[in-house]
C-alpha cells in the first residue's frame, strides 16, 4: 500500500469515529501534546519509537483534515547526517509550538464555535504541519525507519478498535 493509501486510511478511521466533525483542532492539538509527551519518553529511555510517531502523524493528520481540508504528505525519506534523537525532539518542539501558535490566529468562529481561518494563516498552518512532519521524518530516519512504517504501524495498532466521539469525549462503546 501506499503511504497516500495509508494516510487516507487513517483519515477514513478518524471520520469512521467522528473524531474531525466532533473534535476541534485545538482538541486534537492536544492529543498531539500528548503524543509528543511519549515520545519524549520513549526517547529519554532508549526505547522504541516507531508506534509514538505514528500516532504523532494521525494526530497532525486530524489537524491538517479538520484545518486545511486535505491530509498530510509522508515524504521521501531525509538522507544526511544523524542527530541526536533530543536535539530532533526539540526541533520538533519548536516546529509544534509555532503549530500551536498559528492555530490561535483564527479570524473568528462560526456559528458551531469552530475557527474560521483566513488564506494567510491556512498557509502558515500548512507549513507548521510540514515542518513537523519533516522534523518527525528526520527522527525516523535517524532511528531506522519511515514514517510510512511508523505510520502504518500506528494504524495497525488502532484499526481495529470501536467507539467514536459523542459530544466532545471518546465513547469506547459507542
Amino acid at each position: 500500500m501506499t503511504s497516500k493509501e495509508l494516510v487516507q486510511l487513517c483519515t477514513q478511521w478518524s471520520k469512521d469515529r467522528n473524531i474531525i466533525e466532533g473534535t476541534t483542532a485545538i482538541d486534537q492539538f492536544t492529543k498531539l501534546m500528548e503524543e509528543v509527551g511519549e515520545l519524549a519518553t520513549s526517547v529519554n529511555k532508549n526505547i522504541a519509537i516507531i508506534d509514538d510517531i505514528g500516532d504523532c502523524l494521525v494526530c497532525l493528520n486530524n489537524v491538517s483534515v479538520q484545518v486545511l481540508g486535505k491530509n498530510i504528505d509522508l515524504k521521501k525519506p531525509i538522507k544526511g547526517n544523524a542527530c541526536d534523537n533530543k536535539i530532533l525532539l526539540l526541533k520538533f518542539e519548536i516546529a509544534k509550538g509555532k503549530l500551536a501558535q498559528s492555530l490561535l490566529w483564527y479570524e473568528e468562529l462560526d456559528e458551531n464555535g469552530k475557527m474560521i481561518y483566513n488564506k494567510l494563516n491556512l498557509s502558515h498552518l500548512d507549513s507548521c504541519i510540514k515542518a513537523c512532519v519533516r522534523t518527525l521524518n528526520a527522527l525516523s530516519y535517524n532511528n531506522g525507519l519511515l514514517l510510512h512504517e511508523c505510520l502504518e504501524h500506528a494504524y495497525n495498532d488502532i484499526k481495529d478498535r470501536k467507539g467514536k466521539i459523542v459530544n466532545g469525549v471518546f465513547d469506547k462503546n459507542a
